[in-house]
Formats: C-alpha cells, structure tokens, sequence
C-alpha cells in the first residue's frame, strides 16, 4: 500500500490483521496519529510509515511488537522523545529523521545491539550522545546531525568497529575526536562539519590545543629568555629616555645660573676652576 494517494488517518481495519507481519504505508498522504492499537498485531516484524504527515508521539504499545526489527517513521511530523520498543535487540534498522522529536537521546538505545543503520537527524533532540552508543558493536551507520546535541563525542564510539558511515554535523559539539580503528578512518569533514562550539582531532586536521599545567608553564623552555631579553630591552630604553632628560636638565641649570649670559672669558674661567677642583 506503500507510494499510493492515500490520505486521512492510519485504517482501524489493518489493526485487526493478526496474522499481518509487514506493513508499509511509505509515500502516502496519512495524517493523524499512530493509532494505539497498532501494538495488537503481535506478528508485526517490518513497519514502514515514512513520508506521510503523521503527528503526535510515538506510541508506547509499540513495545508489545517483540518480533519487530526494522521500523522506519521517517519524514513525518512526530514530536516528544524517544519511545520505540527501546527493552528489545532485535532491531537492525531504525529511522526516525526529519521528525520534530525533542528531549535527550534515551540511553537505553545502547541495548539494541543488533543495530546496523541508525538515523536521528533533523529533529530538535538535545543533550549529549549517550556513552552507551559504544555497546552496539554491529552499527555500521550513525547520523545524529542537525539537532541541538552539544558535549563531547564519547570515548565509548572508539569500540564500534563495524562502523564506515558517521554524521555529527550540524550540532553544538566540541572537544577531540575519539580515536579508533574505524573513527580514524572516517575522514570525511562533512562528518562532523558546522559544530558551532568546535571539534578538533587529527580526522578534520585541527589541532587539540591543551591547557598546560602550573608545573608544564614553569618548566617550559624559553621562558628565562624571554624575560631576560625584556630586562635588556627594559634597561635599554631607561638609558634612552633618561640620557636625554639629564642633558636638557643640566642646559636649563646652566640657564638659570645664567651660564651663557656671562662674558667668554669668564666661562672659561669657571671652567678652568672646576678642573682645578676635579
């Protein structure tokens, strides 16, 4: 029934299918919400609702699908947080993107770990990425960009070692880029690209700068140069202004004991006198 014209809400009828195990009503017109009673059709294994204009959240009778493995809900209009049968390790497969869900990324997402593709991008999630996301070690495919995460990229994401597909950009993260098999191979700067608060690490070629420690600044060499250069040029200076102004002090004495108004002869009178003397 998937790429048809259909419109108005999700038909009460296909609820009642017991024996169904796949539906997919991608490329419609529904509108409404996912109905409740979707979480009755225990066989279900494959959902696929994308680009439809579905609103509202993501219903918790969902869970009660335990043989589901790939539900894709992108291209909607889904709001409020994350809920999608997050207790079971079937999935392999989940796309929630280009929604209008909110709040943080449930840790519990680290449990499914059967995952190969997940995708949360163009939604308004928040917080940090979850240090769970290194436990689902089957992931080949991350794309959490365009939403408002900010933090750290954790450590943990260095463990997945199926993964070749990684998108981050478009958030708030900052700090280093952690290393790992697969992570240094992702080199790609559209991975991480327009991070407002900044990331660096040897994948994008932006230097880590570390803050260096009381002790590390003491020790660091060049320091006792640098200030025994500025005391050189520090006395330098001192002898330049005060050379100058010891000259114009003395000429203006010379004045006043009126020096230069008084006959040659009497100058250098005083000067022989003052030789006497010295």
């Amino acid at each position: 029934m998937g790429n048809n014209r259909l419109t108005g809400a999700i038909p009460q009828a296909l609820l009642g299918l017991e024996k169904l195990e796949s539906l997919s009503l991608r490329g419609n017109f529904l509108s409404g919400e996912i109905p409740v009673g979707i979480g009755n059709v225990s066989r279900l294994d494959s959902i696929s609702l994308s680009d439809n204009r579905l609103t509202g959240g993501i219903p918790l009778s969902i869970h009660n699908l335990t043989k589901l493995y790939t539900p894709t809900l992108d291209d909607n209009l889904l709001s409020g947080g994350i809920s999608i049968g997050l207790h079971l390790g079937l999935y392999t497969f989940l796309d929630l993107s280009n929604n209008r869900l909110s709040g943080e990324i449930p840790r519990t997402l680290g449990r499914l770990t059967s995952l190969k593709v997940l995708n949360l991008s163009h939604n308004q999630l928040t917080g940090r990425i979850p240090d769970s996301f290194g436990e689902m070690r089957d992931l080949e495919s991350l794309d959490l960009s365009h939403n408002d995460l900010y933090g750290e990229i954790p450590e943990s994401m260095g463990k997945l070692l199926q993964l070749t597909n990684l998108k981050l950009s478009d958030n708030n993260l900052t700090g280093r880029i952690p290393h790992g098999p697969q992570m240094d191979k992702i080199y790609d700067m559209d991975s991480y690209d327009a991070n407002v608060g900044g990331l660096c690490g040897t994948q994008i070629c932006v230097p880590c700068i570390e803050p260096m420690t009381p002790e590390e600044a003491a020790s660091t060499p060049g320091d006792g140069i640098e200030s025994e250069e500025g005391l050189v040029w520090f006395s330098w200076m001192t002898a330049g202004i005060g050379y100058p102004t010891r000259f114009v002090t003395t000429v203006l004495g010379m004045y006043g004991f009126g020096y230069f108004h008084r006959p040659m002869w009497r100058r250098r009178r005083m000067r022989s006198r003052a030789a006497i003397k010295f």
